[in-house]
């Protein structure tokens, strides 16, 4: 691994200060896995998320809008190591 958690790309690439370490947690918990494993996959992934972060923020998102706004509720989904975000944000 080429940098620490707290100083990876990642970390710094989030827009909001309250993103950051929702986003640094479970990604710096990915790249031990990944190491630990030596699954290129997954570091792959990894290398790959900041530019993928960078898009999904600078997507337009307001076609979603008209869909959710009357919503009560919505259903989140995730599984493998994706479920414990999927949970966190089913609380929001």
């Amino acid at each position: 691994m080429g940098s620490t958690p707290a100083s990876s790309p990642i970390c710094r690439l989030s827009a909001s200060a309250s993103l950051s370490p929702k986003i640094c947690g479970p990604v710096a918990a990915l790249a031990i896995l990944a190491e630990w494993t030596r699954n290129d996959a997954l570091r792959a992934a990894i290398a790959a998320l900041p530019k993928t972060l960078a898009a999904a923020l600078a997507t337009d998102w307001s076609a979603a809008l008209p869909a959710l706004q009357n919503a009560s509720s919505v259903y989140v989904l995730g599984r493998g190591p994706g479920f414990a975000m999927a949970q966190e944000a089913s609380l929001k």
